[in-house]
């Protein structure tokens, strides 16, 4: 019985982490889409390191980084400045769903859509909204 219960354990650990790594990739193809990346500046000085609000969705041990500068997960009360990225709604049902992220140093919104096509996702940032 005691190695049924540490057996389910371990098969709950791990499927937990494949399903964080699973969004982690797909963050790290929505911030890669060519539509996005004129907002991130990358060569700019105070955008270095990124910033990405913790959540439920993404496992912070998962490197995810904007042009081959690292994303890191911070707390905004431990961020100087703007620039950081928040995930402010995530629905997904079976292979597909919407994500919306805000970049608060560029003041934008973005609603990208996805689906789930054998091993790869398919994304669509479907709106880039500047306040």
């Amino acid at each position: 019985m005691k190695y049924l219960i540490l057996l389910l354990l371990f098969v709950s650990t791990c499927a937990h982490e494949v399903q964080s790594q699973d969004y982690s990739d797909l963050l790290q193809q929505i911030l890669n889409d060519d539509h996005l990346k004129k907002y991130f500046h990358p060569k700019l000085e105070n955008r270095n390191p990124y910033y990405l609000l913790p959540n439920k969705y993404i496992n912070p041990e998962h490197g995810i980084f904007i042009d081959g500068i690292p994303v890191v997960m911070k707390d905004s009360s431990k961020i100087e400045g703007q620039n950081y990225i928040e995930i402010t709604s995530f629905e997904k049902t079976n292979d597909n769903g919407e994500l919306w992220l805000y970049y608060k140093i560029e003041n934008i919104s973005v609603l990208a859509s996805f689906r789930k096509e054998k091993d790869n996702w398919d994304i669509k940032v479907k709106k880039i909204m500047q306040f």
